[in-house]
């Protein structure tokens, strides 16, 4: 932190804060300082209006991500922090493109320089890295050293961590990110990020001013839309603020917070679609009281139903894939709200964006399991079925198919009785490879029972069905472990949320 704090004392001595009786303070001292990010806001109107409200108050620091966003707008009586827009960046990233990425650094940072000579103090690299990998030190140290070296600027990068953490070799100081709920950390740059709750964030904020104003120096930067929201228009906030860069802190006026409408309980709700489901299957399908307790406890008896073809009837298979593609969607949903935090889910979105299609992170992934899972299905179905001509009815492949996945329904319940007294990641881990299991066996087990029907080529049909299924299984497990593309974002997101 000490080379951006020399750096802002030395360009512009004047404006080392006050003490109460309006003298100046130590001729070191740097004090509490508030940047405006302009990353949250795009009018140009309100901008100069943010920068109005703020120079008045005695903010004279901007935060920005993109070039465009200072166009058209005076600058004169601010310094300017740069953060190059390079989010959620892995160290798999670093390795393959350190060179491409530290010349688009330096491009854009030369840009800025040559357009706003003396106001840029700081640079930043990254926001929100893996900086928990091993190797992210190492990788991350050999742009910082080049960024630093051409610009001469101190460079930093935003932690997504919640918790203290020294910051990576040759980086001069990190910024780390607060949101509400978070525990405020020892470190002297802090990023607020707001959530919902506005009551909640005043005094989230409150208690940033609180430990800031206890340290030396600090450097607090708050998102530009909502200091124009909260703060701008609020006269009481504008004192408060001005009080705060002069080293005083005033209590936040926060009104109690109303009392908030009964939330929907989804786990209540998923509990009793799948019950409930069960139950319908039960009243007006007389075959699936019969077939399922055969089909565990009497299975060669289940078989020869299916063979000579008695179990007629193609809904009760049609609607058992239905379910458990709901029940896939399900498990994801309850997996991410258990693992994952809002960072987390921003990261997978980052990296992943066919996955999270909707604004809503939790309904884009119950929507793609349940359409992977439906798709998979249809696929794993047809796949037993068109080599197998002794299987004359498609409904004979679904029964063998679907009967198997009900102990995944059990799963699933599981998860959800369980979900809301916070089990530990390994419950987790072992519920969601309990459900892998059962839809690879499930597979498996038909295939098997589907030989049975084949007069010959049993031998290949079952090379064809549970060999090459297998070895699919298998190669698709290690890939997933294997590929840095797939594995270390999902590593990443994990770090962001223990």
């Amino acid at each position: 932190m000490l080379p951006l704090i020399i750096a802002l004392f030395l360009s512009w001595l004047p404006l080392s804060p006050q003490s109460v009786d309006g003298q100046s303070t130590s001729g070191s001292s740097f004090g509490s300082r508030i940047a405006i990010s302009f990353d949250s806001v795009t009018n140009e109107e309100d901008k100069r209006q943010i920068l109005a409200e703020a120079s008045e108050i005695g903010i004279d620091i901007i935060h920005f991500t993109r070039p465009d966003q200072l166009t058209g707008t005076n600058v004169d009586d601010f310094f300017l922090i740069y953060q190059f827009p390079d989010n959620y960046t892995t160290v798999n990233s670093l390795r393959n493109r350190s060179g491409e990425i530290a010349a688009d650094i330096r491009n854009s940072l030369q840009a800025l320089m040559d357009q706003y000579p003396d106001k840029i103090i700081s640079a930043g690299l990254f926001r929100f890295p893996n900086e928990k990998h091993p190797r992210f030190s190492a990788y991350a140290a050999q742009i910082a050293d080049n960024i630093r070296e051409f610009s001469g600027l101190p460079v930093f990068y935003q932690s997504a961590l919640s918790g203290d953490s020294l910051h990576a070799e040759s980086f001069d100081f990190t910024v780390h990110t607060v949101i509400p709920g978070d525990q405020i950390p020892t470190a002297s740059a802090l990023f607020f990020d707001p959530g919902k709750n506005v009551q909640e964030s005043k005094k989230t904020l409150e208690n940033l001013f609180s430990h800031t104003l206890d340290l030396e120096e600090s450097l607090l930067i708050i998102p530009a839309d909502w200091f124009q929201n909260y703060v701008a228009g609020n006269e009481d906030y504008k004192i408060i603020f001005s009080e705060y860069l002069k080293g005083n802190l005033l209590p936040f006026p926060i009104p109690q917070t109303p009392e908030a409408p009964p939330a929907i309980h989804w786990n209540v709700v998923f509990l009793f679609l799948i019950l409930g489901s069960i139950l319908l299957h039960m009243r007006f399908q007389p075959v699936y009281i019969q077939a399922l307790p055969r089909y565990f406890f009497n299975h060669s008896f289940f078989l020869v139903d299916v063979i000579e073809h008695r179990i007629r009837n193609i809904f009760p298979g049609v609607l058992i894939l239905l379910q458990h593609s709901v029940v896939t969607g399900i498990i994801l949903y309850l997996t991410a709200n258990s693992l994952f935090n809002e960072r987390s889910l921003s990261a997978l979105a980052h990296h992943f964006p066919a996955v999270f299609w909707t604004s809503n992170p939790f309904v884009s992934l119950f929507l793609t399991g349940f359409i992977i899972s439906l798709v998979m299905q249809i696929i794993s179905v047809l796949w037993l079925h068109l080599p197998n001509k002794s299987l004359h009815f498609f409904s004979q492949t679904l029964n063998l198919y679907v009967w198997p996945l009900h102990i995944n329904f059990l799963v699933a319940t599981i998860l959800i009785v369980f979900h809301n007294q916070s089990p530990g990641q390994t419950l987790i881990y072992f519920l969601l490879a309990s459900y892998l299991i059962v839809w690879f066996m499930s597979f498996n087990v038909a295939a098997y029972d589907a030989a049975k029907f084949l007069e010959k080529y049993s031998l290949p049909y079952i090379l064809f069905t549970i060999g090459l299924h297998t070895l699919l299984f298998v190669f698709l497990i290690w890939f997933a472990i294997n590929s840095p593309y797939i594995s270390e974002p999902i590593q990443m997101a994990l770090t962001f949320s223990s």
